[in-house]
């Protein structure tokens, strides 16, 4: 008896977890190390490898600047958190106390046709859902 009870509160101690994506993007040191104007495509693929997703976008020309429209490629980074409380997995009691943390963060880099960085954009953000999350809410 003393075993299972020891097993129950080991298990309501240990929220559950899940994560996708490269969590190199979460971490400022690694984001702040890509230089404007001077990074290259070779920089960013070595401090956070190959990108989720590659796209591009033509940018209209510029007044007194440009005549032609110029392309930009844009490599996008994310990373996935999920941790869903102990509490969820209590037969009855998880439906009405259980709760998921999601936090997600993203890093965009756009490049020029030459392959330099032009600009950088990172975000993060925290949502938390289920029927007991007003519970744990963090304000």
């Amino acid at each position: 008896m003393r075993s299972l009870i020891l097993l129950v509160v080991l298990l309501l101690s240990t929220p559950s977890c899940a994560t996708s994506g490269n969590p190199s993007v979460t971490r400022e040191e690694m984001t702040s190390q890509i230089k404007m104007g001077m990074s290259t495509k070779e920089d960013v693929r070595k401090l956070f490898g190959a990108p989720n997703v590659v796209s591009r976008t033509l940018m209209s020309p510029v007044v007194g600047v440009s005549t032609s429209p110029t392309s930009m490629e844009i490599w996008t980074y994310a990373y996935t958190d999920i941790s869903t409380s102990p509490v969820t997995f209590i037969p009855v009691v998880g439906l009405f106390a259980g709760s998921s943390t999601i936090n997600t963060a993203s890093l965009a880099v756009s490049f020029d046709d030459k392959g330099i960085v032009q600009n950088v954009t990172t975000g993060q953000s925290q949502a938390t859902g289920g029927p007991g999350a007003s519970f744990g809410a963090n304000p």
